[in-house]
């Protein structure tokens, strides 16, 4: 099973969902179509599947990286910087673009929840732990889903325009600008 998610993996990087057939995944993958039809039933069931996957993969990144910090800032910061960069890097298993065009794959919208809620859950300690040691004034679950909004959002720009050289220096002006609005002390550096 996992030496077919890993070539429906790449197959769905380089092709994308649409051009790519479980004829194709079956053979690259050595093993019967009618092996993949056993384990997963479709083509969108293995995506499915690759795409949750990606997303566990995404959020144990997160994790990791905000685990090096020390201070709620850095977390934060760590947070939103590697939210960003790890969506560029997936951007083409997501098959984020061509959902756009409107090829949504059935049961894509429940993986992005997902997503956001451990990415929630993420972010609501480094904000409760930012308020605890007076680095932060909000903690709440609303500023929480804002702040992931915000990104989102960002993301979305990138989405659109991929060859955008601006969507770097927004992310730095947005993080100041969240600095400055979530910082108990107005004048506490926000780098």
């Amino acid at each position: 099973m996992e030496s077919i998610l890993a070539t429906a993996r790449h197959m769905f990087v380089k092709y994308g969902i649409q051009k790519t057939t479980l004829e194709d995944i079956a053979r690259f993958s050595r093993v019967a179509k009618a092996t993949i039809y056993n384990y997963f039933g479709s083509k969108d069931r293995v995506y499915l599947e690759v795409l949750n996957r990606e997303a566990d993969a995404m959020t144990a990144r997160i994790l990791e990286e905000v685990a090096r910090m020390t201070s709620p800032l850095d977390k934060l910061r760590v947070f939103v910087f590697s939210s960003f960069s790890l969506l560029r890097t997936s951007a083409d298993i997501f098959n984020l673009r061509s959902e756009f065009l409107g090829h949504l794959v059935a049961g894509t919208e429940n993986i992005r929840k997902k997503l956001f809620t451990m990415q929630l859950s993420i972010l609501q300690p480094i904000l409760k732990e930012g308020v605890v040691t007076g680095f932060f004034r909000n903690d709440s679950i609303h500023a929480a889903r804002s702040i992931l909004y915000a990104v989102r959002g960002m993301e979305l720009t990138w989405l659109l325009d991929p060859e955008s050289t601006e969507v770097d220096e927004d992310i730095e002006t947005f993080f100041d600008l969240l600095c400055r609005g979530i910082l108990a002390k107005e004048d506490a550096p926000c780098v």
